[in-house]
């Protein structure tokens, strides 16, 4: 799976993709600057994107917005395919948490599940 992480500042996005990469072997992390972000998305088309701007692409399968406005994630805004939900004070197992659901959902075509195994949509 390929994943975008496009946040500012750079030192952030640098040691967060480290991380998910040294956490999740599989997925194919790339950085870039948020200015730079739609013209990434169209070179990489990317299975996941984490950013801090609002959803630009309905090419991507999922989308995460990172909301910040004292300086950490208080709120992320997330779509897995058509299914969308909110988390509050994100931290790395959040963002590992939506990788694992992103894969479960592109590769079983389902619905993602919630933290206790029920389906985001709400069926």
């Amino acid at each position: 799976m390929k994943m975008l992480l496009a946040v500012e500042p750079r030192a952030y996005r640098e040691a967060i993709g480290l991380a998910i990469e040294n956490l999740r072997p599989n997925v194919e992390v790339s950085v870039s600057a948020p200015e730079d972000l739609i013209s990434e998305v169209t070179r990489l088309v990317p299975t996941l994107v984490i950013c801090g701007l609002p959803e630009s692409s309905e090419e991507v399968a999922a989308w995460v917005e990172l909301k910040s406005p004292q300086g950490y994630w208080q709120k992320a805004t997330v779509r897995i395919r058509d299914h969308r939900f909110e988390l509050v004070n994100v931290q790395l197992d959040d963002l590992l948490f939506i990788i694992d659901r992103t894969e479960e959902a592109i590769s079983a075509d389902r619905p993602p599940k919630n933290r206790y195994g029920r389906d985001v949509s709400g069926r």
